[in-house]
């Protein structure tokens, strides 16, 4: 088929931005580098971010283990910030990766996220077939505590309410969201937009890079991969509350409430942190607030093209969404294939 004559011909980065993931590393990389081909040419490039464990030596193991040697696998390391520049996330490392990129497509991926042997390939022709320019992917969210269980499914509904999957993917609306575990861009378009580098100092990173490919008539697609990809995205409460309230806060425009307007750099939440605020005041896309504002509280058991359903199989949650009742199946675009 043409897709399939398309992957055959093109080139793929898939860059891991590491910063002491120790405890992570090790079956990211496994399952990347265990992946079906997903095109005639890729590789994966580890960027270690100046990590002070040991993710540097547990990921040369990894690599190892996989048989992987150059050039399929190579380690960067992304060296010091400039001085004088701020530099916040994973920004820096992104960039240095993009320094050596030359393929037509460039896949980043957290530290934290597993994928399935088809996951690759499924989303390269997936991309391929939506003519996108930047494809990301929203995976299963696994829970191993009792925080994560009380939060995540109130956060992937407050998601699926501010950031509806119909409207990101439509080019007619100004609503943009994108999963940062997982964006798969076209290399010319990522460079179009100015890539991390022009994002240096942006905490929340995926949803400007997407607010910038749809502002820049680029193609934007997110799909829900919840067979493809599996994400643990906090182990404790305390990186749950850091991260969830400045991604929440500053997703919505809100301004930073820690001292000085910026949010740490490391290390864990402040014993007393902030207030969020109540949800009556959080910030939907739209520029309206919910509940109440401009925008019907959805009803149970009643279809609402906004209103998202969890999905708890297996210790995880997923944000499924779409229009869709208690019972029924959900109607959100999917990643194709198997």
């Amino acid at each position: 088929t043409s897709v399939a004559l398309a992957l055959a011909n093109t080139s793929l980065t898939v860059v891991v931005p590491a910063y002491n993931e120790a405890a992570n590393i090790a079956a990211c990389l496994t399952s990347v580098l265990r992946s079906e081909d997903p095109c005639g040419d890729w590789r994966v490039l580890l960027v270690d971010d100046r990590s002070s464990d040991a993710t540097l030596a547990i990921a040369e193991e990894a690599a190892g283990a996989c048989g992987a040697t150059e050039p399929r696998f190579s380690l960067l390391d992304a060296g010091p910030r400039p001085v004088g520049e701020r530099w916040v996330g994973k920004n820096w490392a992104c960039s240095r990766a993009m320094e050596q990129v030359v393929s037509e497509w460039v896949l980043f991926v957290d530290a934290d996220l597993r994928l399935q042997p088809a996951t690759l390939r499924r989303a390269l022709a997936q991309a391929t077939m939506d003519g996108a320019d930047l494809l990301s992917l929203a995976p299963r969210l696994s829970c191993g505590c009792l925080a994560e269980w009380l939060v995540q499914p109130i956060m992937a509904s407050l998601l699926g309410l501010g950031f509806p999957i119909e409207a990101a993917n439509d080019p007619a609306s100004a609503v943009a969201f994108a999963a940062g575990p997982f964006m798969l861009f076209r290399r010319s378009a990522y460079l179009a937009i100015g890539g991390h580098r022009a994002l240096a100092a942006e905490v929340v990173e995926d949803l400007a890079l997407a607010r910038r490919i749809k502002q820049g008539g680029h193609r934007l697609r997110y799909l829900l991969a919840l067979d493809a990809l599996e994400l643990r995205m906090y182990s404790d409460f305390a990186s749950l509350w850091e991260g969830w309230t400045k991604n929440w806060l500053l997703g919505a425009g809100r301004p930073c409430p820690w001292p000085g307007g910026h949010w740490p750099a490391a290390g864990p939440a402040p014993l007393d942190p902030p207030p969020v605020p109540a949800a009556d005041q959080l910030l939907v896309a739209d520029g309206s607030r919910w509940p109440g504002g401009g925008r019907d509280r959805p009803g149970v058991g009643v279809a609402h093209p906004q209103r998202p359903r969890l999905d708890l199989e297996r210790g995880a949650v997923g944000l499924i969404g779409g229009a869709e009742s208690c019972s029924g199946e959900g109607g959100a675009p999917r990643l194709v294939g198997s």
